[in-house]
């Protein structure tokens, strides 16, 4: 969250896999956590709908897309169950792998960052980043808090991976084991670390190691070969790299070194207001409109494209853009260098960020979307693309403009005292919403960790009173004091010539003075040096935060007990000096560190699996190296539910005294290293598909903390020379080390957070104490379960089950191949459809998606299916195994040969996902048998069951407390409640605690065992496989024996009947009262309409009065291949975006985020459009009339060609670069084998590009109106109010005749 706040809408909680496209409005609208904190994901994973957990999809909406406080939270989301492969990074390198375990917990679904499979690792930071799956139960941040974004650790990968990193990234500290005591001696003594002296630190391996690996062991660590760094002579630092993906594109950061922690007293909130300012005018474009035009000149997106962040030592400016022509824009990913997040947050700790972002239309995380067909496209050809309405620069390059771009804001703002007085509204509104628990409990740990220090009491977001006083002369002093060429640095990665980039640097900023003339005069500014050598000697520049090291801190143990924490947790937190990655001794630290965490992480998953109601929820642990706070965090948090903290404090020292006292087995660290290096040689593999804003995160964090920037190929080198120094007494030397503090919290401060309830009697720092030492006791050694089975299916067993059933003449159908497209089509006699596709886009990585149309939608259309069947049953069976093997030998082997598995359930559909490194001998073999394992017999087993009904419950009941949640719960009941009903449709408000109690094992069989027939099932395969005959024989034959009973909508009428869904067909209103402890507002509304075909119910919409002669609109349907609709309503979406934005929040000042969202549904017989925003709340109604009187004239008076233009041109530009993704073609091809359930074909996929271009305002308008046509007849709009006088949750519904449960969890 940051400076102009963008919107969140209700599409994450409902629409996530039916959205027809992804513009660049859309995205950036959904990454407005401001808006849309909790709600979302909570929704959409409750009621089943944007829950597929298919890699780059609910994982983008689900995860980036919405706060980190409610993606994090254990009360945030059901215990899905996603297999995120992921090594972190420990100061510079792999910390650990949190998993390729197998289905496993996690708080949300996976995603890739560029693609399903993406390689999956936190890259950049240093930190250990473990059991996340678990979740902490501290409440995270909701992104739009002070704090939002921190630029830390980066994560390749899954949407999980990015938001650990850059939203949760763990508090912690580390300690210290006395260097003189051994692992042994630690077994004596678990309270040796020093409780009065300081802080514990973690001992240093000894010296010595490096000879049995042949390595010298303080030599330099080498640095990347295509970097180019250095500084002009003012003093301006540079960081230059070329990468070619994708391509054309070029990623921007501009680092100044001033942040809250540079104010004075009576300063405080000044950098980030000033950040602000710099996007609303400069001398050579004077205005906000101005500056859009320049991106609308350099192809971006103002939504996404265009970010900021403020945080304590440090202001941040990110642009990324086409390198020539108008590219408008590229996919979403999350923009980790403008993701800065708390360190409370890292370490789960926190529910405040301490950073604050901003974008040109705020605070919109770059967050990976689920692209959808429409971007899909195949490529345009190089002449339609050239096509583009702005004119490219001069060349046709646009770096130039870009780093003109980032120069005018920060050398030659204009700051005016009008822009000054209307930005003010919106930072007082980004700072109302921040005034809650999430900042009570930051404010605390921050005071219990760093009282010596000033973040306690600098938190980015400032003082009110301070905010409402500062003039234009008080930033104007702020701009000239810290921005200037010695106190910044410039990245540039892209598809660019790096000596080129550095010219046009040095042709803009070479004459800019090196500093104000006052600092001149004396001593030079800190870091003013930068010698022609290595990153890590590069003097430090910014803010020193100076730390006590010696004395232990003051307050040993806090609590906070509050009603708007739903869980517990306990934290154990110690810190120690920052210390850089510069020599090849601490490359073996950090593969040492990253085997323990991996053995945690997977001996903690263990622990929760093992029990339907486990002491647990997860175990995590945050160990990394903080320039942010100017030290090392290593911390460790246990959370639970409230009625269990009990076990869950014991449970805690019990696992972390078993890796103190005996270490890790021999067979343990045999099975993680082969892991660790595996995924480390993945990495060289996939370094030249790496995308720019990756490699860029990376390089901007190692030079943050003074590590060295090393290549992938180099970094995997090296570890392989280290890996036989590995001996299994230094890693328990080390374990302990690490460990030890946090089973006593001795050296380190203890924070715990719960609901203020009774079942948290007694909870107090004796008692904690007395559990941990409670679970010390009568300790034992872990079993290990040894060697793993090569396969998971017998050799021979499939080709003779192949046999029996009469080989491939009688088991293959029809196979058909698309030579322009490059697909091959394929029918089997079982019904099963595969799509195959040969791509390079992500080297050595096949991805495989099974989708099993029917969702939600089948509950209570099947027979004896109940409510809440096929969440509760698809979340159980993905924790529970697969065949014979249990759920944590299935995670072990995943983990050991590099397979993610994972699946979930939307309101039409449920999705199975594979991701498989191929660069490993029987890779696709074994993708295989897991798909084929899960399909053939989906077992739930009890303890699973309990497991996931338990966490159902206690999300459920969490969100009743949540403004955002209640809000929009209670949106979603009136919407699915006609008026020709008694009670809204049950598959599409969320499963209740009743509903979930009532479902037994064989509900939630008999549910998927409907859905998960081989005529149901549609097959995805995409990637580098190899070769492709052998990858159909292994698909035909362990599909093509799966054995059931024809799909429940074999005919026409069957499947009208089942995804006939009927929302609200009149107005209604209702109002959300939530307690906390300040006032804040949220307002949400949406409306009926048609689904992506233009189809509501029996009838194609209201297209009668579409312009043009009676078969205009079939024959714009017929050129778009029934996709028509979806595309023209996009743009439109996008032109209303706009509008809402300056309209109410530019111009009115009403609201700080604000957006529209169109969710079609695919397969369902309708849609609906919905308005999010987050007023002020003495505004509400104002604001809301003010939505409704702008799509009113939108819709009386259409809209003109440039903005035609601006919202077309990203859409286009993102088309060009989608055929380089396979998430893309993910989308791209599902629903083309819909054997006539969708108006689906080739024709719908096919000259997308050229389709969107020939869009004209006439056309767009004509279905927009039809789409919109009399929307205030059926609006629903759900007020939702926050604050410190009401005492209950509650609902007011507008209509008498109409009543909606109230009352806490169970609205």
């Amino acid at each position: 969250a940051g400076s102009k706040g963008g919107t969140a809408t209700l599409q994450t909680a409902w629409g996530a896999d039916e959205r027809d496209h992804d513009t660049p409005t859309k995205r950036a609208a959904m990454k407005n956590a401001a808006a849309l904190p909790r709600v979302l994901v909570a929704l959409s994973v409750l009621i089943g709908s944007a829950s597929m957990l298919r890699p780059a999809t609910a994982a983008a909406h689900a995860a980036k897309q919405l706060p980190a406080a409610f993606l994090f939270h254990p009360a945030a989301l059901p215990g899905l169950r996603s297999n995120v492969k992921m090594t972190t990074i420990h100061r510079g390198i792999h910390l650990g792998s949190l998993g390729g375990l197998g289905p496993r917990r996690v708080e949300v679904p996976a995603a890739r960052a560029s693609a399903p499979g993406a390689p999956q690792l936190i890259r950049n930071g240093r930190m250990a980043l473990f059991g996340a799956a678990g979740g902490s139960a501290i409440p995270l941040m909701r992104a739009g808090l002070p704090g939002a974004g921190r630029r830390h650790s980066t994560v390749k990968g899954s949407t999980l991976q990015s938001l650990l990193s850059e939203q949760v990234q763990g508090g912690s500290v580390s300690p210290r084991a006395h260097p003189d005591k051994a692992a042994a001696q630690v077994a004596e003594d678990f309270s040796f670390w020093p409780s009065e002296e300081g802080w514990a630190t973690v001992a240093a391996i000894e010296p010595g190691w490096g000879a049995g690996a042949g390595v010298e062991e303080n030599s330099q660590l080498p640095e990347h070969p295509d970097l180019l760094r250095g500084a002009l002579p003012n003093g301006l630092r540079y960081s230059i790299m070329a990468n070619k993906v994708p391509g054309k594109r070029v990623y921007t950061n501009l680092e100044v070194h001033a942040g809250s922690v540079d104010e004075e007293d009576d300063q405080q909130g000044l950098a980030h207001f000033l950040e602000h300012m710099l996007f609303l005018g400069t001398e050579k474009w004077p205005s906000p409109d101005a500056t859009r035009e320049v991106l609308g000149k350099l192809g971006m997106s103002q939504l996404a494209d265009a970010n900021a962040y403020t945080d304590f030592r440090s202001t941040v400016y990110t642009l990324s853009a086409p390198t020539e022509g108008v590219e408008t824009n590229r996919r979403p990913r999350d923009n980790v260098m403008a993701a800065r997040r708390d360190t409370l947050f890292r370490a789960g700790l926190v529910a405040t960020p301490t950073t604050i972002k901003t974008t040109f239309e705020e605070g919109n995380d770059e967050d990976e979307f689920e692209e959808d067909e429409e971007d899909a496209a195949t490529p345009p050809p190089k002449a339609a693309a050239a096509g583009a309405d702005a004119a490219p620069e001069p060349g046709g390059k646009n770096v130039g403009l870009l780093l003109d771009l980032l120069y005018q804001m920060c050398f030659k703002a204009l700051i005016t005292e009008g822009d000054v007085n209307r930005e003010r509204n919106a930072v007082l509104n980004e700072m109302k919403d921040t005034k809650d628990i999430d900042d009570k409990v930051a404010t605390r740990y921050y005071e219990q960790m760093f009282p010596e220090t000033p973040l306690p009491r600098r938190f980015p977001i400032g003082k009110e009173d301070q905010v409402k006083a500062f003039t234009r002369d008080d930033l104007i002093r702020f701009y000239r004091r810290h921005y200037f060429p010695s106190n910044m640095h410039l990245f540039v990665v892209g598809d660019i010539d790096p000596k080129e980039v550095l010219g046009e640097i040095t042709r803009l900023f070479g004459d800019e003075a090196p500093a104000p003339a006052a600092l001149l005069e004396g001593p030079k500014p800190a870091g003013w040096e930068t010698p022609d050598s290595p990153i890590p000697t590069w003097p430090k520049r910014g803010s020193f935060i100076a730390h006590d090291w010696k004395t232990a801190p003051k307050n040993k143990f806090q609590s906070i007990l509050h009603p708007q924490l739903p869980t517990f947790s306990l934290t154990v937190t110690t810190k120690e000096k920052l210390d850089s990655n510069i020599r090849v001794q601490h490359l073996n630290e950090e593969l040492i560190d990253s085997l323990i965490g991996m053995a945690l992480d997977s001996r903690a998953a263990e622990r929760v699996n093992a029990e339907g109601d486990p002491p647990l929820t997860g175990i995590d642990w945050f160990y990394l190296n903080s320039p942010r706070e100017g030290c090392v965090l290593n911390s460790i948090t246990v959370s639970s539910e409230a009625r269990s903290w009990r076990r869950a404090v014991k449970a805690l020292a019990e696992e972390l005294g078993r890796i103190v006292k005996f270490g890790l087995a021999p067979t343990e660290l045999d099975r993680l290293t082969k892991t660790l290096l595996r995924q480390y040689q993945q990495d060289a593999e996939k370094d030249e598909t790496e995308v720019s804003e990756e490699k860029l995160s990376h390089l901007i964090d190692c030079v943050e903390s003074g590590d060295a920037y090393m290549s992938a190929q180099q970094r995997f080198d090296l570890l392989e020379k280290i890996s036989p120094a590995l001996l299994l007494e230094r890693v328990n030397a080390r374990a302990a080390s690490l460990y030890g503090f946090g089973c006593m919290g001795e050296g380190g401060a203890i924070l715990a957070c719960a609901p203020d309830s009774k079942e948290m009697e007694g909870m107090n720092e004796e008692s904690v104490r007395a559990l941990m030492r409670e679970g010390l006791q009568d300790l034992e050694p872990y079993e290990d379960v040894g060697e793993m089975p090569e396969w998971l299916m017998e050799d021979g067993e499939v080709d003779e089950a192949f046999a029996d059933a009469g080989g491939e003449k009688a088991v293959l159908e029809s196979r058909e191949v698309d030579k322009e497209m490059g697909i091959t089509k394929i029918r089997l006699a079982n019904g099963v459809r595969l799509s195959l596709k040969q791509t390079k886009f992500d080297r050595k990585e096949a991805f495989i998606s099974v989708y099993a149309v029917g969702g939600r939608c089948g509950e209570g259309h099947v027979p004896g299916t109940k409510t809440g069947a096929v969440v509760l049953g698809m979340q159980s069976a993905l924790q529970s195994g697969l065949g014979p093997h249990g759920p944590d030998a299935v995670s072990k082997y995943c983990q050991l040969h590099e397979i993610d598995y994972d699946g979930g359930s939307s309101s039409e559909k449920l999705a199975l996902e594979i991701s498989a490194s191929t660069s490993e001998k029987g890779a696709m073999r074994r993708a295989f048998e897991i798909i084929h394992l899960f399909l053939k017999s989906p077992g739930i087993d009890d303890t699973a069951l309990q497991r996931v009904r338990r966490d159902m419950i206690t999300r459920y009941e969490a969100n009743g407390k949540i403004l955002e949640s209640l809000t929009s719960i209670t949106l979603l009941k009136l919407l699915a409640h006609p008026s020709t009903r008694a009670a809204p449709d049950p598959r599409m408000v969320v499963i209740t605690p009743e509903s979930a109690e009532a479902l037994e094992k064989e509900d939630l069989l008999k549910a998927l065992r409907s859905e998960l027939t081989p005529s149901n099932l549609e097959v995805v395969i995409l990637g580098d496989f190899g070769n492709q005959k052998a990858v159909e024989d292994l698909a035909v034959k362990h599909l093509g024996i799966l054995e059931g009973p024809r799909r429940v909508w074999d005919d026409s009428e069957t499947f009208k009947k089942m995804f006939h869904i009927q929302l609200r067909d009149k107005a209604a209103t209702a109002e959300v009262f939530v307690p906390e402890d300040s006032e804040r507002s949220y307002v949400t509304m949406a409306f009926s309409t048609v689904n992506r075909f233009g189809v509501m119910g029996d009838e194609k919409g209201s297209f009668d009065a579409f312009p043009g002669d009676a078969g205009k609109f079939e024959e714009c349907m017929t050129r778009h291949g029934s996709m028509f609709v979806s595309r023209a309503v996009a743009i439109a979406q996008d032109v209303l975006n706009n509008r809402l934005y300056e309209g109410i929040r530019e111009k009115g000042g009403l609201v700080y985020s604000v957006g529209i969202e169109w969710e079609p549904y695919m397969y369902m017989d309708v849609g609906f459009v919905s308005v999010s925003l987050a007023p002020m709340p003495d505004k509400q109604d104002i604001a809301i009339e003010k939505v409704k009187a702008i799509i009113q004239e939108f819709l009386k008076n259409g809209f003109t060609e440039e903005e035609m233009s601006a919202a077309k041109n990203p859409t286009l530009a993102e088309i060009r670069e989608s055929h380089e993704n396979n998430n893309y073609w993910s989308s791209l091809l599902e629903g083309l084998q819909s054997d006539s359930a969708l108006p689906k074909t080739k024709e719908s996929i096919k000259n997308i590009y050229e389709n969107y271009q020939s869009l004209t305002v006439e056309e767009v308008m004509g279905a927009a109106r039809a789409v919109f046509h009399g929307f205030e007849d059926r609006l629903v709009v759900c007020k939702g109010l926050s604050g410190p006088n009401i005492t209950s949750p509650n609902v007011k519904i507008g209509l008498s005749a109409e009543a909606v449960e109230s009352g806490g969890g169970k609205n």
